[in-house]
């Protein structure tokens, strides 16, 4: 789709001076550059940007590092964060020789999913809803050297801050894994999370609810409206950018992570999965889904340790998932069960959706997304069923003779790198995107990671 057109008017209409081009690396890092609106008017039917893709993650060889920036989705109205004028758009990587996204895009990835689950025919409607649960800090700070090793958050709302002597103090924090729902003044970040609500819808975004979650340290909770699964992802990399940025506008800073504090519950991303045939839902019905819900089903657990890998790519990821009660231990499917990998609602044939628990905000979205509807093709093709449904109380252990999910990032790696097949269905996943996130992850992260003296091994093991 040429947006250049819409963009034209756009600069024309609210006198634009900048247009911010947006993408996506391979582990979910958002990127930009930023290019003169004169320029943008004075191009000739589309824009293309010459960038050097060897300093990030998205696999350019540095042989051939020069790669093109298309943008190809724009932001609604002027980015409220910038001084001057701009526009923000949504950018893909392109091959400079075809002209084509570039097979190492996350976009492009998740736009080839989209079609691929398009053209299964299963499903005459699909959409994503994700919900980002993440924290809030007034202070972070962190450090790793030779000979030292330290991080220290701070939130107004800690249970560790009830004894502080400060003026301040009121002693209105709140408990230990007891924030859900909390009202003021004990949610003490309504506003600022309000404000970071309106921000997002500002840019295009439509949210549903915004929530006090769980943590003691202002975790928060905003669920995105259901999309299609490109603009699902597209909304989750906008809501993050525009929360950062609110935060930071108030001297704070919003924190993505997992698992930041030991003790508390952890913070997910919630994607909620509606898929419908013909107006009805292909997961309603309480004893038994449709033919295709049960293959869809039965494709995400027989993938379940790829789509960890993709929606729990950091080795904080395992912090949470299999530790905290409201993460998910084993790989199962059941109704409203929090100890599953996927949780189902049966609300009425039309409203029947499943919810995947598994994943957290520090994914790369559109990955993460393109995963799991991939693994849901390949159940309808293979015809895999998806098992017993398991009605189980959540937390406490994996269930008996059951499969758990990975407990490591090294562990999903392997099971990624085993049971990446399902991912090249159609060409959406390229086998070098895949080796090279894998390699990124194990020699950048998993391997940095275990060289390192641990501060708890010090707790442990300096007086042996």
């Amino acid at each position: 789709m040429n947006i250049v057109p819409e963009l034209i008017q756009m600069i024309e209409t609210h006198s634009v001076e900048q247009l911010d081009i947006r993408f996506t690396d391979l582990l979910g890092t958002w990127r930009h550059i930023t290019l003169s609106a004169r320029d943008t008017l004075a191009a000739a039917g589309d824009v293309l940007v010459p960038i050097d893709a060897s300093y990030v993650a998205s696999g350019q060889s540095t042989e051939h590092p020069t790669t093109l920036l298309r943008p190809v989705a724009l932001q609604r109205g002027l980015d409220p964060f910038c001084q001057y004028a701009t526009v923000g758009a949504i950018g893909e990587l392109v091959e400079p020789s075809t002209r084509t996204t570039h097979s190492h895009d996350p976009r492009g990835i998740a736009g080839k999913a989209e079609a691929a689950l398009r053209s299964a025919g299963f499903a005459d409607q699909a959409l994503f809803a994700c919900e980002l649960q993440f924290f809030v800090f007034d202070k972070a700070v962190y450090e790793q050297g030779m000979h030292n090793s330290r991080h220290e958050v701070d939130s107004r709302e800690g249970v560790w801050r009830r004894g502080r002597d400060e003026p301040d103090n009121l002693g209105l924090q709140i408990r230990h894994g007891d924030g859900y729902g909390q009202s003021l003044p004990f949610d003490s970040m309504h506003n600022l999370r309000a404000e970071m609500v309106q921000a997002i819808e500002h840019i295009g975004v439509e949210i549903v609810c915004h929530y006090r979650a769980p943590a003691s340290a202002a975790q928060m909770g905003i669920r995105i409206r259901a999309l299609p699964l490109v603009a699902a992802a597209d909304a989750v990399m906008l809501a993050k950018y525009a929360i950062r940025n609110v935060a930071a506008r108030h001297g704070k800073v919003a924190c993505f992570m997992a698992k930041p504090i030991l003790g508390d519950p952890g913070s997910a991303l919630l994607i909620e999965v509606q898929l419908q045939s013909a107006g009805r839902s292909l997961f309603s019905g309480r004893d038994r889904l449709s033919d295709s819900g049960d293959r869809v089903v039965g494709g995400w657990r027989a993938h379940a340790g790829a789509l960890v890998a993709l929606g729990c790519p950091t080795t904080n990821s395992y912090r949470r998932l299999g530790f905290d009660e409201g993460a998910p231990n084993d790989n199962l499917f059941g109704f409203s069960n929090h100890a599953s990998m996927i949780s189902l609602n049966a609300a009425g044939e039309h409203g029947a959706h499943a919810v995947l628990r598994h994943a957290d905000a520090s994914c790369n979205p559109y990955l993460a997304l393109a995963a799991i509807a991939m693994a849901g093709v390949d159940g309808v093709r293979k015809k895999i069923g998806a098992g017993e449904l398991r009605d189980m109380v959540s937390g406490g252990g994996t269930a008996t003779g059951t499969e758990s999910l990975p407990r490591s990032l090294t562990d999903s790696l392997a099971a990624l790198w085993s049971d990446r097949e399902f991912l090249n269905i159609d060409n959406v996943f390229s086998a070098d995107a895949i080796a090279t996130l894998m390699s990124w992850k194990l020699e950048m992260e998993v391997r940095q990671l275990e060289m390192r003296p641990h501060p708890y091994e010090f707790c442990l093991y300096f007086n042996s």
